[in-house]
């Protein structure tokens, strides 16, 4: 009598229906994936824009503290601000010479340089980028000379005010002589804008411009 053989392994039908599950369990693994990566990246650049945001404020109140004024000498010395407005956001652009100083038992160094903060706009997002630009070499005449680096990235307002009472505020500034007074109103989006994480940040910072030689 023949004794049918006993068979080993899968059908086909149960070898596509195992596919089809480990593929579907797959495709939802992968998805999960790449939400937590998108969410950490989102995170990231969250964070990173706040930080952005706190040094450059840093830097500002640094530079326009160290302002320098010498009244007949206005291409080396010199405060200037323009009123602007790119992509319908204010971004005012602020041109000043600024120094730094170092002082020792035995050594005792200052140098000047030109400082700028403009605004760039930035069509594919429709935001502004904040620039600053150093110069070395301070002159008023010369606009294009130095290295511009972005500092701060989707920036809604960029304002900033003069005043000599911290009453009355002015727009702009004539390059005559060191207002006493700086206020900056900085409006930012922290992450980006598509992003799941974003925060509208606003700082209003009032400065005096310190050194002025008469």
């Amino acid at each position: 009598m023949l004794v049918p053989a006993k068979r080993y392994g899968f059908t086909l039908i149960e070898v596509i229906i195992s596919l089809a599950i480990a593929g579907t369990m797959l495709v939802a693994l992968f998805g999960i994936f790449f939400q937590v990566r998108s969410t950490m990246q989102d995170q990231a650049l969250y964070s990173n824009d706040g930080e952005d945001g706190a040094i450059l404020l840093q830097t500002l109140s640094r530079d326009i503290s160290s302002a320098l004024y010498e009244k007949w000498n206005h291409n080396k010395f010199f405060f200037s601000v323009r009123k602007n407005i790119l992509q319908g956001k204010r971004a005012d652009s602020l041109n000043f010479t600024t120094g730094s100083f170092y002082y020792h038992i035995s050594v005792q160094h200052a140098r000047c340089y030109n400082v700028t903060y403009f605004g760039k706009p930035d069509p594919e997002n429709d935001s502004v980028t904040l620039y600053r630009k150093e110069d070395v070499f301070a002159d008023y005449e010369n606009t294009t000379r130095g290295v511009s680096i972005p500092v701060l990235h989707n920036v809604e307002v960029f304002q900033i005010e003069l005043s000599d009472d911290a009453k009355t505020w002015q727009e702009a500034w004539d390059n005559k002589r060191l207002p006493r007074y700086v206020r900056i109103t900085l409006i930012w989006i922290e992450g980006n804008k598509d992003a799941e994480f974003t925060k509208e940040r606003k700082f209003v910072m009032q400065v005096s411009p310190g050194i002025y030689f008469r």
